[in-house]
């Protein structure tokens, strides 16, 4: 029987939210902002209502565009976890080949060089860093991020994403501190690999192998945290010993207690109409 995860307990939390609440955790209207033309894609839902014989008001449309936006957090937090417990695996399975193919003591000791190693199970695990990194972006974007732009897409002014949103002040004021928190953080940290993960280049390319310590620990070197974005990787500096292995938790860690901290925050907004 599979162990449940915290993905798992997140989706109860929001749909099966115990005694305290009739319904689900952000459904009703007292919770958004409901003018369509403030969401990218309300024309064209509109449109596509329409054509299919329904008829909705603004209202109803503004909350169509809106009712699952804590889900696709939580989706996404869901993403980090998936790719991580994917990357233990492979990580685990490179350890194990390690422990069996490689000196105790692998250090070169002329040059102070750790050896590297090259198996399939690390490749694997550089793809789901890879995830791991777009998924926590996808956290915070999917919480506030700014609005597309472009030919053929309306110039909105407005800020997309569930903070967004929010027409409650106070828990719009709660996850604004919460997101705040997690840009603070590895996540933030993680902002720019991640950029360039998804426009540029894998941070490590995933044939590039890994390294041992002198310990014997399986190791994955990944560079410095940027201080803006990166457009080549000739651009990182690797002098910071990072590890993507030990960032990878960290990365989980944040947004595990930022995803928490969300749902906390909306269980104490529940509308006195559905406790």
């Amino acid at each position: 029987m599979a162990l449940m995860t915290r993905f798992d307990g997140w989706v109860r939390r929001v749909h099966f939210p115990g005694p305290n609440a009739k319904v689900g955790l952000g459904v009703g209207y007292e919770f958004y902002l409901l003018d369509p033309a403030r969401y990218q894609g309300h024309a064209e839902l509109k449109a596509k209502a329409k054509a299919v014989g329904r008829k909705w008001g603004k209202r109803d449309l503004a909350y169509r565009l809106v009712e699952r936006m804590l889900d696709d957090v939580v989706v996404a937090a869901g993403g980090v976890e998936h790719s991580l417990s994917a990357m233990r695996r492979a990580v685990a399975d490179a350890q194990a080949w390690s422990d069996k193919h490689v000196d105790a003591n692998p250090q070169d000791l002329t040059t102070g060089i750790d050896v590297g190693i090259g198996h399939p199970s690390v490749i694997s695990a550089w793809y789901e860093f890879a995830n791991v990194l777009t998924w926590s972006r996808a956290v915070e974007e999917r919480m506030d991020r700014e609005a597309l732009r472009g030919k053929g897409i309306p110039n909105h002014k407005d800020r997309q994403g569930l903070i967004n949103a929010m027409q409650r002040r106070r828990l719009k004021k709660r996850l604004q501190i919460l997101l705040d928190e997690l840009r603070a953080g590895p996540v933030g940290d993680a902002r720019y690999l991640s950029n360039f993960t998804l426009h540029a280049a894998m941070v490590q390319y995933p044939n590039s192998g890994a390294r041992v310590r002198r310990t014997g620990e399986v190791y994955m070197p990944i560079p410095n945290a940027p201080s803006g974005p990166v457009f080549h990787a000739d651009l990182f500096s690797w002098n910071g010993g990072r590890d993507a292995i030990a960032f990878a938790e960290e990365l989980w860690l944040s947004v595990e207690k930022f995803t928490d901290g969300v749902l906390d925050a909306f269980e104490k907004a529940v509308p006195k109409r559905f406790r």
